[in-house]
């Protein structure tokens, strides 16, 4: 019941009721996934706390809140969910493993920001899941030199 009512006020059209509802689904964890599509939607919210609540409270969820992150990193989506969703992402660690080649996607994405969050996700995850990515080592490397050009020249 708590839960239902807290999904509810995802929605709210205040900023802190919808950031507080995102951290307590977050504290609530992998129980609370049946909100992780609700709280998908709160990664394109207009507040960048709500934005990074909800990326934090879907780390949370395990890999149920590591899915609907990563369909935040399709082409078509904003780009405030697709650097919410990459920045998320790179907390998870071992969990978000499957999701490497979607992330690796979106460093040829034209908006340098989500390129920049994408970057930083993808050295995160390097280190700590490092067997895993292996097979896209020398795609990265290019790829995150095309970073550097793009950042350095901004």
């Amino acid at each position: 019941l708590l839960e239902k009512v807290l999904s509810r006020q995802l929605e709210s059209k205040d900023v802190q009721v919808r950031c507080t509802v995102a951290e307590a689904l977050g504290q609530i964890g992998e129980a609370a996934v049946y909100h992780a599509p609700l709280l998908g939607q709160s990664l394109d919210d207009e507040d960048e706390h709500v934005r990074r609540a909800a990326g934090w409270a879907l780390a949370r969820m395990g890999p149920g809140g590591a899915e609907v992150l990563a369909r935040s990193l399709h082409p078509d989506c904003r780009n405030y969910a697709k650097v919410s969703a990459s920045e998320a992402l790179a907390t998870m660690g071992p969990l978000a493993a499957p999701h490497v080649a979607a992330l690796m996607g979106l460093l040829q994405d034209p908006d340098a920001l989500s390129k920049q969050a994408t970057a930083k996700a993808i050295s995160r995850l390097t280190l700590e899941i490092a067997t895993d990515i292996a097979p896209f080592a020398p795609c990265l490397a290019m790829r995150l030199d095309d970073i550097d050009e793009i950042t350095c020249s901004e």
